[in-house]
């Protein structure tokens, strides 16, 4: 009866944390500086996708700054970065956006290209006593072979429902799925 008790407040403890998380605004493009920091300068979209353009992405999310990621995550959750490319690609495509991976993207080359990297994580808690976990991104946008708008973005999770059944790489990549569709959500009006 001890361990029915402890199960049923540990479901309700995550089923409260994951009620407690807020989704950003779609319309944001950054987040908001840190006190003291200057904001990245963000240019107007100009992007355009044509009828027949194809925006390419990279298949694998590389990490901008791999010394800033927690060496257990870089070994234990190594499709993190495919995860989130395959996310943007899925929500993109549901969006109604042409975008095709690859698995090498050359802005130079002057195609529409869409570069995506991961800027931070971190990894704390456990299943045991709650998770932690956050992701922070970056997605630039090219065309022409010049940048022309550019997305940050971070999110966190505690698990979500039955967050305690999940490993720390399944909090993560649930993590960098919400990211991916923010990414879609984000290109859709930067690609008009």
């Amino acid at each position: 009866m001890k361990r029915q008790a402890v199960l049923s407040a540990v479901l309700f403890f995550n089923a409260f944390c994951c009620l407690a998380q807020t989704t950003p605004d779609a319309g944001t493009a950054t987040q908001a500086p840190a006190a003291g920091a200057k904001p990245d300068a963000v240019t107007p979209p100009v992007a355009k996708q044509d009828a027949g353009g194809v925006i390419a992405i990279s298949d694998f999310a590389s990490y901008a700054d791999v010394t800033r990621i927690p060496a257990n995550i870089v070994s234990q959750c190594p499709n993190l970065g495919r995860q989130f490319s395959d996310a943007t690609l899925k929500s993109g495509t549901g969006l109604g956006l042409q975008l095709e991976q690859s698995g090498s993207v050359d802005p130079a080359k002057g195609a529409p290209v869409l570069v995506l990297s991961i800027l931070s994580a971190t990894s704390a808690g456990n299943a045991f006593i709650g998770h932690r976990k956050s992701v922070s991104i970056k997605a630039d946008l090219y065309s022409s072979g010049k940048l022309v708008n550019s997305y940050s973005m971070a999110r966190d999770s505690m698990g979500g429902a039955f967050g305690g059944l999940k490993n720390s790489c399944d909090v993560l990549e649930r993590v960098v799925n919400a990211l991916g569709s923010d990414v879609a959500k984000w290109l859709k009006t930067a690609s008009r």
